[in-house]
């Protein structure tokens, strides 16, 4: 009886953004969600969902909270809306382009989201004691704010760039860090 106790009392109460971006992206925070639930923390996964997959995808252990967006803005992120399988999606014009279309997209969902007073309210309730993010999710910073969550963890599913490791502050590491100018870069020229 006392060890179970113990168990609990080290245990958190932890929200995971998991942004509307692409499958895998949403499965990398859940999968993230469902290591900690595992490990006896209480997770909620928090989802503006923009596409139909089964909750499943979303994780599997954890519990969830979707949001749904309206149709129109499922639309608009609809990966045929957004060229993203165009045949012209390596020019940098094309990059250039849906970065900015993505960027746009993404503070719509995060204006909606914020604005919902009900939904914002039922989370602030819960008195999460900690808040996970993707980088590239930037709106889960902003509700961990509005809710009220003051520990919060960023998780990157791609590699981390020079201006991540400038903006939290982290050493750059060259002989890990992804160059992006010559892909086949050995060792000994990365530092």
């Amino acid at each position: 009886m006392l060890l179970s106790s113990l168990h609990v009392a080290d245990s958190y109460k932890i929200l995971v953004y998991s942004a509307p971006l692409s499958f895998s992206h949403m499965q990398f925070v859940g999968r993230i969600a469902d290591i900690l639930q595992e490990a006896g923390h209480d997770v909620t996964v928090f989802h503006p969902r923009r596409e139909m997959l089964p909750e499943s995808a979303i994780s599997t252990a954890a519990k969830h909270a979707i949001f749904e967006l309206p149709d129109e803005l499922k639309d608009k992120m609809s990966t045929k809306n957004m060229d993203f399988w165009d045949k012209n999606t390596g020019t940098v014009s094309f990059q250039l382009k849906f970065v900015e279309a993505f960027t746009q997209l993404q503070v719509e969902v995060c204006d909606l989201v914020l604005s919902e007073n009900r939904t914002m309210d039922e989370l602030r309730n819960e008195h999460f004691d900690v808040g996970i993010t993707e980088f590239i999710g930037a709106c889960g910073f902003g509700l961990f704010d509005r809710i009220g969550v003051n520990h919060i963890i960023v998780a990157s599913a791609v590699g981390v760039s020079g201006t991540m490791n400038n903006f939290f502050d982290m050493p750059n590491l060259p002989s890990i860090t992804p160059y992006f100018i010559d892909f086949f870069v050995n060792f000994v020229k990365r530092c």
